[in-house]
């Protein structure tokens, strides 16, 4: 999109950070995660454009049910991991909903390509 240059890469490096503070952060009880919303969401960083059908957009409601569990106790073990708010879905169970909205924080398969000394 035109005008984006500076918010896609932004978004990316914040991720890569997350991903690298989740490594960082193992076994100290302390997580990182990521949660986006999933696509273009009905916020103030759109244009505004009296055209545009803003119901078709994903609501910012959206992320409440995920970081609702990303803060409790029952998330306590997920750690490095993106979710898409956007595919959250409350009525599968546990497992099939972190499955379906989940995913590695940051693209880990791209760093297990590059050389390494020992490896």
């Amino acid at each position: 999109r035109p005008g984006g240059t500076p918010y896609g890469p932004s978004k990316a490096g914040h991720e890569a950070l997350i991903a690298t503070m989740a490594g960082e952060l193992e076994g100290t009880g302390v997580t990182a995660n990521v949660l986006v919303p999933g696509g273009a969401t009905n916020t103030n960083i759109l244009a505004e454009d009296p055209t545009r059908d803003n119901s078709a957009l994903i609501q910012p409601e959206v992320m409440q049910a995920p970081v609702v569990w990303l803060a409790s106790e029952e998330s306590n073990h997920i750690n490095g991991r993106r979710f898409i708010a956007h595919n959250w879905d409350e009525s599968l169970p546990l497992e099939e909903r972190l499955e379906k909205a989940g995913a590695p924080a940051a693209w880990p398969q791209l760093g297990r390509q590059a050389r390494s000394p020992g490896r």
